[in-house]
């Protein structure tokens, strides 16, 4: 009796759920674990069956061959995905025991099962960091490709403008082409941006310029019946961050929200950015920990379907998500947290079924930094411009209009297509040159290595490097590059031409 005592106590303190069924089904026995995991009470849920945890998760197949296995007297085991009483979806690893009486005949079977929903979330989670990674690898890839393309078309864009009036129709469709291949450089730029994952510095930024182009990729996801109003304030002021990890804020938000809004029933989603005094005239209980003083204030407001207050009590913890299964991991908006308090910022939630969602986040306002003016574009070739330059590409398209340009600028321009042949070019004249340009990626040797060896053998050659994933780049060391400029493709011709005109000047 002793024992039957300690073995009952054992299995009721067992952290597995515990559960017993007759062999018609019905519950006769569950333990604490089950309770606290499923949120039955027992009084609940005896004698009912165990369809009641049922899921739709999986086939009438699967309920089948489980039903059959342990009919015939087999042991059972695998994963299940049930529904607890609150409706949420969690996954366990379940083992099922037939058991028997003294006459060999089944009387009951025993379930004991374990709680993997948090672990297959990780598991997810990390699955998509190494998707991440690859994607990255691919934007590199595609980039450095997309790039190059980019640079040949604007650059004989540029030489066809330099050749007819700037009044001419056709100077103005010429320009409408430079237009379309800008936007077409800031959307792989966006890729990039995005699609890195190391840590970054934290710098002087202004959010207006990320907002922008954070809702610009949202809204390539979003259903058209969804409509965006932005409220950007423009002299904000700045916050030192990181821009990568400020953009994947926006996105998670902006996708979260348009989620929210529905397939059909669409809406509108609301962003504002401003700056604000904390404490104001009714201080906010929930953004209390803040220390008083000047803020940046983005607010994302969606008309959506809103949420219950237990919800919104858990919304920014790991693994939690309201969506199906395979539609979010739930921690899109934990990592949306994680970096907000990163920054020394707080994010808070308001929301009401039926009303919508309104996240708020506060970062401290940087105080002394002054946002840079655009600088202007003109399209006319530089003047006074000269000197030997030693161009590198492995892109003989980029290589051969690429000199082209220079010298209609009134360069000596002498290329190479790899960086062995540049390196030998060098050699032979090392004391000729003015300048070298080289593109990052290409093969047998990159710019970088490249350029380490031209300087030792001339220490004071001016060197631009120029790639269209800097990200590879910055992987590099450069200390041993000395000053080498650098450039991102697709190159603006002009400003590269300033850029060797300067180099040029501090060399001599």
């Amino acid at each position: 009796e002793q024992e039957m005592r300690r073995l009952a106590v054992a299995v009721e303190q067992s952290t597995e759920s515990i559960m017993i069924t007759g062999v018609d089904g019905a519950i006769l026995y569950v333990n604490a674990a089950f309770e606290s995991t499923t949120g039955y009470p027992s009084d609940e849920i005896l004698g009912k069956q165990p369809d009641l945890l049922k899921s739709d998760e999986h086939s009438e197949a699967f309920f089948k061959e489980l039903w059959g296995t342990i009919s015939s007297g087999k042991t059972w085991s695998g994963q299940i995905t049930n529904r607890k009483k609150d409706g949420n979806l969690y996954d366990e690893e379940a083992v099922i025991y037939p058991i028997r009486n003294d006459a060999e005949e089944l009387v009951s079977y025993v379930t004991i099962s374990r709680d993997i929903t948090q672990e297959k979330a990780i598991e997810k989670h990390l699955r998509q960091q190494q998707k991440m990674n690859a994607v990255g690898e691919l934007a590199g890839g595609v980039a450095h490709d997309f790039n190059n393309i980019l640079t040949a078309i604007l650059g004989y864009v540029a030489l066809s403008m330099n050749s007819v009036e700037e009044d001419s129709k056709l100077y103005g469709y010429l320009n409408e082409v430079v237009k379309a291949g800008d936007r077409a450089t800031k959307l792989v730029r966006q890729i990039l941006t995005f699609s890195r994952q190391e840590e970054q510095e934290f710098q002087p930024m202004e959010l207006q310029a990320i907002i922008e182009d954070s809702l610009s990729m949202v809204e390539t996801t979003m259903k058209k019946n969804i409509r965006i109003e932005k409220q950007i304030d423009s002299a904000c002021g700045a916050i030192l961050g990181d821009p990568t990890q400020i953009q994947q804020v926006m996105v998670n938000l902006g996708t979260n929200a348009a989620h929210a809004l529905g397939k059909d029933e669409g809406g509108t989603l609301a962003v504002s950015l401003n700056q604000v005094k904390l404490p104001g005239e009714q201080p906010d209980e929930k953004v209390i920990d803040l220390a008083p003083g000047d803020y940046v204030c983005i607010t994302v407001r969606d008309t959506g379907c809103g949420m219950p207050s237990e919800v919104m009590d858990r919304i920014f913890e790991p693994y939690y998500t309201t969506k199906k299964k395979g539609e979010g991991t739930g921690f899109g908006l934990s990592i949306v947290h994680g970096i907000v308090r990163k920054h020394r910022g707080t994010i808070t939630v308001e929301s009401e079924e039926g009303q919508g969602t309104t996240f708020t986040i506060y970062f401290p306002l940087l105080r002394g930094a002054v946002g840079q003016a655009e600088p202007e574009v003109t399209r006319s070739a530089p003047e006074g411009c000269h000197g030997h330059i030693l161009f590198v590409d492995d892109d003989e398209q980029v290589l051969s209009m690429g000199q082209e340009i220079l010298e209609s600028y009134g360069y000596s321009v002498v290329t190479a297509t790899n960086g062995r042949h540049a390196l030998g070019t060098f050699t032979e004249d090392a004391g000729g040159f003015d300048a070298l340009v080289t593109d990052y990626s290409m093969p047998e040797m990159n710019g970088h290595e490249l350029i380490k060896q031209v300087l030792e053998i001339r220490e004071d050659i001016p060197a631009i490097l120029c790639s269209g994933f800097m990200e590879k780049v910055e992987g590099e060391d450069l200390s041993a590059l000395g000053h080498a400029a650098y450039m991102a493709k697709p190159l603006d011709w002009r400003e590269l031409s300033r850029t060797i005109q300067k180099e040029i000047s501090k060399s001599r």
